[in-house]
């Protein structure tokens, strides 16, 4: 028998949303036998929050999905998604500081998920010139580009012809 395990949410317009979270196949005559192992009601848990730190970020709620993911990130601190999830909203609300925490971390958390290395990079490259944009050039990337933009300054400054 499989059963898939959906959450019915519902939109501030009155909308119902159901989100599947997890499909489980077990042998059994009836529903009501089917139990839940604490591995896949852990799966579960997380699954659920993920999907809900993604519908806050989908909504622009920067507030909610920080405050759900780092709610999650206390029970499950090692998944990398959500750190991730929490880097991006620490990201659009412009506190790099954090985010570059919350990526570097889900960097080091997973190593094998391609897809999620190269979002947490490209948000940390982001992140990085954000960082250094808001704090004056107080990073390695505003020191480059002052450097590369010294020659181009030196060339149209007019020379005062000798006497």
């Amino acid at each position: 028998m499989k059963f898939t395990i959906q959450v019915l949410i519902e939109t501030p317009e009155g909308l119902p949303l159901t989100v599947s979270v997890q499909t489980i196949e077990r042998s059994c005559d009836r529903i009501e036998d089917v139990g839940l192992r604490l591995e896949e009601a852990k799966l579960i848990l997380n699954a659920l929050q993920e999907q809900l730190v993604r519908l806050d970020l989908g909504e622009s709620d920067l507030e909610g999905a920080i405050k759900d993911g780092e709610n999650s990130l206390s029970l499950f601190p090692n998944q990398a998604w959500m750190n991730y999830l929490v880097g991006v909203a620490w990201m659009q609300k412009k506190d790099y500081k954090k985010a570059v925490d919350y990526l570097k971390n889900a960097s080091s958390l997973e190593l094998q998920d391609k897809d999620l290395l190269s979002q947490c990079f490209s948000a940390l490259g982001d992140s990085w010139g954000g960082f250094s944009d808001t704090w004056g050039g107080s990073g390695r990337t505003s020191s480059l580009k002052s450097r590369s933009a010294e020659p181009k300054k030196r060339a149209l400054d007019p020379v005062e012809p000798a006497e």
